[in-house]
């Protein structure tokens, strides 16, 4: 049986902070390209941060997971070839261009991440036998419908264990809208909250080059 790792993502505004938090694997968005992170990194900055994993006993992580669209193919392929010279774990995708656009020297660390595609073991088993050395299972799925995935295929299998989870996502940059229509500037700071009016809760909100993400309050 393989050991159980964890994996978190980046929480603190210090890199260092991050590096520190009790974790075996820390998960880092690559800019233009990661689904709802609150930071992403450039591929030189994504070389640093896996030295200084690696400094700490730690790996890194590399989260791609947006849906790809017909304009971004070329910066998608420029990107995973910069890749090849970074020492991290695994490459997250959801969408398969990634891994049609990823290099040969990517293929060994693919990790399938679509986490609404996989609530069955026949799924996963054929990201699996194209070469993914995982995927994470749908986070809708019973810890019952899990245990008996685990047990009906090979793949090494990662679970989604976080308090925010995503409620909406639009194309369009809401909070930008919001603010221009006051006449004021968005500026992306880190900690952006809605507030429910009817429960009085503040649901987070990340903005980023593919829309609009509102998570549930944590």
């Amino acid at each position: 049986m393989r050991p159980i790792e964890l994996a978190v993502t980046f929480a603190h505004a210090s890199n260092e902070e991050n590096i520190k938090m009790n974790a075996d694997i820390i998960l880092a968005g690559l800019e233009g390209f990661a689904s709802s992170q609150r930071r992403t990194f450039s591929v030189d900055q994504l070389a640093s941060l896996a030295t200084s994993c690696a400094k700490a006993g730690k790996t890194l992580w590399v989260d791609a997971t947006a849906l790809v669209h017909e304009p971004m193919l070329a910066a998608l392929e420029s990107a995973l070839r910069a890749l090849e010279g970074v020492a991290f774990g695994r490459l997250l995708f959801a969408d398969p261009a990634v891994y049609e656009k990823a290099p040969t020297s990517l293929q060994d660390r693919l990790h399938f991440h679509a986490p609404i595609l996989t609530c069955n073991a026949e799924d996963i088993d054929v990201w699996h036998r194209l070469g993914c050395v995982g995927a994470t299972l749908s986070n809708e799925l019973t810890l019952e419908e899990m245990t008996r995935i685990s047990k009906e295929t090979s793949c090494p299998l990662s679970l989604i264990g976080h308090g925010a989870v995503a409620m909406m996502h639009s194309r369009r940059r809401l909070v930008t809208a919001a603010f221009a229509g006051r006449g004021r500037d968005f500026e992306r700071p880190g900690d952006v909250r809605i507030r429910e009016a009817v429960r009085d809760e503040a649901l987070p909100v990340v903005e980023d080059g593919h829309g609009t993400h509102i998570f549930r309050a944590l």
